[in-house]
C-alpha cells in the first residue's frame, strides 16, 4: 500500500505515521532514566526491585551479589576494565538488554546460550575474536553487536 503525501505534509515537514512492523525490534526504554542513589538507600532496597542496572567506575570484577538480582532486565557495563564474565550471569534469567562493550573482554562464557530472555547483546569494542556457538540457543536474540 503506498504511502500518500499531500503537500501540507511537505510543508509542516510531518510524514504521516509509518505502519509498525511486527518484526522490528524497539527497545523498551530508549532514553534510560538516571536514578543515582547512595549506597546505603540501594543496600535497604530488596535486590527483587531493581530491573535496571549500570555499573560503572573502571570496574574489573563482578560482584558475585549481582547474580541474585534476579529481577534485572537491563544490565549496563559499558566502559569498564572487564575480561571476563562470569558464567554465573546465567543466573539473571530475565534479562533482556546486556551491555558490555568498551571493556576487555577475549571471550564470552558459553552459559551465555542459557540466557533465553536476552533480546540486545552490545559487546563492541572489546578483544573478541570468537563468539560461542551457544550463542545460536539464544532465539529472542535481535540484536548482536560485535
Amino acid at each position: 500500500m503506498p504511502i500518500h503525501i499531500t503537500r501540507a505534509d511537505l510543508m509542516s515537514k510531518r510524514l504521516p505515521p509509518k505502519k509498525k512492523d511486527r518484526n522490528q525490534y524497539v527497545h523498551p526504554n530508549p532514553r534510560r532514566l538516571y536514578c543515582i542513589m547512595p549506597a546505603e538507600e540501594a543496600a535497604k532496597r530488596p535486590k527483587e526491585e531493581f530491573t535496571e542496572l549500570e555499573i560503572i567506575g573502571n570496574v574489573s570484577r563482578l560482584s558475585s551479589s549481582l547474580w541474585q538480582m534476579t529481577s534485572l532486565t537491563s544490565l549496563y557495563l559499558n566502559n569498564n576494565s572487564l575480561t571476563s564474565i562470569p558464567g554465573e550471569i546465567s543466573l539473571l534469567v530475565n534479562l533482556a538488554h546486556l551491555n558490555v562493550s568498551c571493556n576487555k573482554l577475549r571471550t564470552l562464557p558459553p552459559e551465555i546460550g542459557d540466557m533465553q530472555s536476552l533480546r540486545e547483546l552490545l559487546l563492541n569494542h572489546n578483544k573478541i575474536v570468537t563468539l560461542p556457538t551457544q550463542l545460536g540457543k539464544l532465539f529472542k536474540l535481535c540484536k548482536l553487536v560485535n
